[in-house]
């Protein structure tokens, strides 16, 4: 196989066609010069660096090389040595001269070319101008050399550190305050040195700034010291990149702030204690302030200078300013000079002899009126700052001076009543024995004062019987009770022997203990009483006479009452004959006048309106129940109650119960009521069953209500709530009983609330069905009671049904979801559990009670949101003072009970978003 050749080496003059034009225009200078200095060549390069025209004017001006070109003649004869011993000069540096005599920095390579025989036959080389990398190496020199100045004689600690964290180099300023040498610095990295709460902080920033997102960087952080103690810095940073662009070292700045944090930590431990003391001296004031306020008299503090500091309300009641008003002022602001002269001369004998009297003052108050006054003075020595003050004490005597005065008046009247009164009163002492009676009691006794005196009522011989004929143990007298107990004893009823007639007297007797000032024991009891033999026999035949008709009605033991029109009297409904499963044959018929009706069941005031309303209701005979309703609302001015027009015209029911229940219920409220009204409103409730609707029926009077502990017994036959045997309101105790029975025959529910003295009002809720093709439009209903804009979650806590039960058909009634809970943890409960718009928050409540539950979801820090819901506070024991510390509690406002609908509205609109 042949080989391949080699290729031609060609030479520059066949590479290069014009090899003198590259030469001649080359960028940098080239040149050829004799041994002997001159140039044999020189291109336009150079002629232009050294600041000749042409080329040709260079060669022919320069002689001698080394003595007119190089700055330094140095520099001259070190080229001729590298090239006498080296043939070469390469790169060499130095400062060159043009023609115009500037100076200017060139690197040359000079070599030496040989002749065959070993002789130099020139030189050739090349120069490049290097003025500006030498001008930029100068700047860049003195920069080093301003840093490291800088660096080394900096009044703060610098340090440089790698991208690793290590220590490049460190000045003294930061061996210093770090406590390491240079040496050992440059041995540790920074996450050595930084306390390891402020690493993490600081090694983000780092990062982000290697990520090119921030350029500097500054913080405060803490250094460990060589000793062990924590030291602060702070902390300047930036970072230095190379020409590549990549993160060549930081430069780290710091200056020493342990001082500065020390005093600051300092002055914060000041503040501190100071915030402290200020918080102690308040809660002080406030304790003392609360102590004052706990005194039930007037008190006042004054300073040095006679001037009021602090006072409790009672004290600015007393005078008749606000507190505002008497702070910082003097009795002489607001007493007559005369009067004030004695108060400063009194506080002045305080203040100087540091002990307390007690004077008896007068003053004029606000209203021009004098006053008598004892008030105790004493000094108060304040603990922090030992200043002296001046508290006082008042105690009004002007209307124990009066009492005094009238005590003496009322004497003579009381012992001129005591033996003129018509009620018989007896005095015992505490050993039990009769000290005293009145001529009345001697009277109704057929006994004399000295008959009974020395006797007690353990005496057997008084022959005790209660109503029931059981004797009664002397201990158990009134009287004796009054004195064991140190309570108010009746009235009542009792049988005492009297000797004179052989025969019992029955008294009606009211047995009140006495205490001397101070004790709690009773010194003495008195008993007072009155003969009401005459009436106990009479009601005795009442009783009699109701239980005859009690055996008539057998086993129900109940009244049912209707208004017969061809009679025109009162007879049982056949309705009644129906229930208890009897017969007129068995019953016997009975029958009762409208005279003897309202005799015997209504006040005097009323009859005449149950004679009309009477009348009204049997010619209503059309089933139409919002007629019939019509006719059965009674007020005062004549007006008529609310009537659903939601109700339809026709509902289909018993009608005969129905009449009766509001016959009795109307009748009751106007028989228990002497003045205002007595309303009916009748509302549609919505039923599940589309053929069926509820009607709510409320019945409301102005009357005397009744009492809490009489509502377990409303509905019991024979059962009044004006019980006492003086009772203005007769009748035989049936109509509630009558009405609890019908309701609970006709599938429904009644609930009574009452407040004594206020009224009463009863809800009864009663399922009808609705006739063929007639409905109850549910939606509109809601909308025009409550005016609410949306359907409401409402959270109802109450645990009595009487009100939990009508609330709740009103607000369902208004298109509201209602959830109730019977006591306020159950409230708390379902508040945690569930989302509502509102509470509606009973205050009297078993486990926690509204005040506890409203603290305890204000307080929450579990809630979240759900503890800024309103709640609306429900009580039937508003009393003054009351909305105050229901709001103080967090409430937002509160409602009567029972709820009246135009109530609910106010505050669903008011409260609803």
């Amino acid at each position: 196989m042949n080989q391949k050749q080699a290729p031609e080496i060609l030479s520059a003059q066949e590479v290069f066609s014009d090899v003198q034009d590259i030469l001649d225009h080359a960028p940098i200078g080239i040149f050829k010069t004799t041994p002997d200095g001159p140039f044999l060549y020189a291109n336009q390069a150079l002629a232009d660096m050294y600041g000749y025209p042409a080329p040709q004017d260079m060669v022919v001006s320069v002689q001698n090389i080394a003595a007119e070109l190089f700055a330094d003649p140095k520099d001259g004869h070190a080229v001729a040595s590298l090239l006498e011993t080296d043939g070469i000069a390469k790169n060499y540096e130095c400062e060159h001269i043009r023609k115009d005599g500037s100076r200017f920095w060139a690197s040359g390579s000079i070599q030496t070319i040989f002749a065959e025989d070993g002789s130099v036959s020139h030189y050739q080389g090349f120069v490049t101008d290097i003025t500006e990398r030498k001008r930029s190496e100068e700047v860049l020199r003195l920069r080093e050399i301003q840093f490291q100045n800088a660096f080394e004689y900096s009044a703060i600690g610098m340090t440089l550190v790698s991208p690793e964290g290590r220590c490049l180099k460190v000045n003294s300023r930061f061996s210093d305050f770090s406590g390491y040498t240079e040496d050992e610095l440059e041995r540790k990295t920074f996450q050595d040195l930084t306390h390891p709460d402020d690493l993490d902080s600081d090694l983000k920033l780092v990062q982000r700034m290697l990520a090119g997102e921030i350029e500097t960087y500054q913080m405060e952080k803490r250094y460990f010291h060589k000793n062990g103690s924590i030291i602060w810095g702070l902390l300047a940073v930036s970072l230095v990149w190379d020409d590549q662009g990549a993160p060549l070292h930081f430069i780290s700045q710091i200056e020493n702030i342990t001082n500065r944090k020390q005093a600051e930590e300092a002055l914060r431990e000041r503040e501190q204690c100071l915030r402290l003391e200020a918080e102690q001296r308040r809660r002080a004031e406030v304790h003392l302030y609360n102590i004052l306020n706990a005194i039930p008299d007037p008190v006042f503090i004054k300073d040095k200078n006679h001037r009021w500091v602090m006072l409790n309300d009672l004290f600015c009641e007393f005078m008749g300013y606000s507190r505002e008003e008497l702070l910082g002022k003097s009795d002489y602001d607001f007493f007559p000079e005369p009067e004030a002269d004695v108060f400063w001369d009194k506080d002045k004998l305080v203040f100087e002899t540091d002990e307390a009297n007690v004077n008896d003052e007068f003053f004029t108050d606000s209203n021009g009126v004098r006053h008598v006054i004892s008030t105790k003075k004493s000094l108060l020595t304040m603990p922090d700052t030992d200043e002296k003050l001046l508290v006082g004490v008042i105690r009004d005597i002007t209307d124990r001076s009066r009492a005094e005065d009238a005590l003496r008046e009322s004497e003579e009247k009381h012992r001129h009543l005591f033996e003129t009164m018509a009620q018989g009163v007896i005095y015992q002492a505490a050993d039990e024995y009769i000290i005293s009676a009145n001529p009345a009691a001697e009277r109704i006794l057929g006994l004399t004062l000295d008959q009974m005196r020395g006797k007690t009522s353990m005496d057997p011989r008084w022959k005790m019987i209660d109503e029931d004929g059981t004797a009664v143990p002397g201990e158990d007298h009134p009287a004796m009770i009054a004195l064991h107990t140190g309570e108010t004893v009746g009235p009542v009823v009792r049988g005492i022997f009297r000797p004179d007639k052989n025969a019992h007297v029955w008294l009606s007797i009211t047995a009140i203990p006495l205490f001397q000032p101070g004790e709690s024991k009773p010194f003495q009891a008195y008993a007072t009483f009155e003969d009401i033999t005459a009436r106990k026999q009479a009601e005795q035949k009442l009783i009699q006479s109701e239980l005859t008709l009690s055996n008539a009605m057998k086993m129900a033991k109940l009244g049912h009452w209707e208004w017969d029109v061809p009679s025109g009297m009162f007879t049982f409904s056949d309705s009644f004959y129906k229930i208890f499963k009897t017969s007129v044959e068995e019953v016997g018929g009975y029958t009762m006048s409208l005279d003897e009706y309202a005799r015997r069941f209504v006040h005097p005031e009323d009859r005449h309106l149950v004679a009309e309303e009477s009348q009204k209701v049997l010619e209503a005979d059309d089933p139409n129940f919002s007629k019939y309703f019509e006719h059965r609302v009674l007020y005062a001015d004549g007006s008529k109650g609310f009537i659903d027009p939601d109700i339809p015209s026709r509902l289909i029911g018993d009608e005969a119960r129905v009449r009766q229940i509001l016959f009795n219920l109307t009748g009751n409220a106007l028989k228990f009521t002497n003045k205002g009204s007595v309303k009916v409103e009748m509302t549609a409730m919505y039923s599940e069953e589309p053929s069926a609707c509820r009607i709510l029926v409320t019945v409301s009077d102005t009357g005397i209500g009744i009492p809490e502990d009489k509502l377990d017994d409303l509905f019991k036959p024979f059962v009044q709530v004006d019980g006492s045997y003086t009772r203005s309101y007769q009748g035989a105790g049936l109509g509630l009983s009558i009405v609890k029975r019908l309701v609970d025959l006709m599938g429904g529910r009644i609930s009574v609330v009452s407040t004594l003295g206020e009224g009463t009002t009863v809800h009864v809720l009663l399922p009808f069905k609705l006739p063929e093709g007639v409905s109850i439009a549910v939606e509109q209903g809601p909308r025009r009671l409550t005016e609410a804009k949306q359907s409401l979650r409402i959270l109802l806590a109450e645990d009595e049904e009487s009100s939990s039960f009508p609330t709740t058909k009103l607000l369902e009634k208004a298109g509201h979801t209602v959830t109730l809970a019977e006591d306020g943890q159950q409230a708390l409960d379902l508040l945690a559990a569930q989302d509502f718009d509102m509470i509606l928050m009973d205050v009297q409540m078993p486990v926690l009670n509204g005040v506890e539950a409203t603290k305890a979801i204000r307080e929450s820090t579990t809630l979240g949101a759900k503890k800024d819901i309103p709640i609306i506070a429900l009580t039937a024991y508003a009393m003054l003072g009351d909305r105050e510390k229901f709001l103080a509690a967090g409430m937002n406002d509160y409602l009567g009970k029972p709820v009246k609908m135009e109530d609910l509205v106010r505050v669903l609109a008011k409260y609803s978003v």
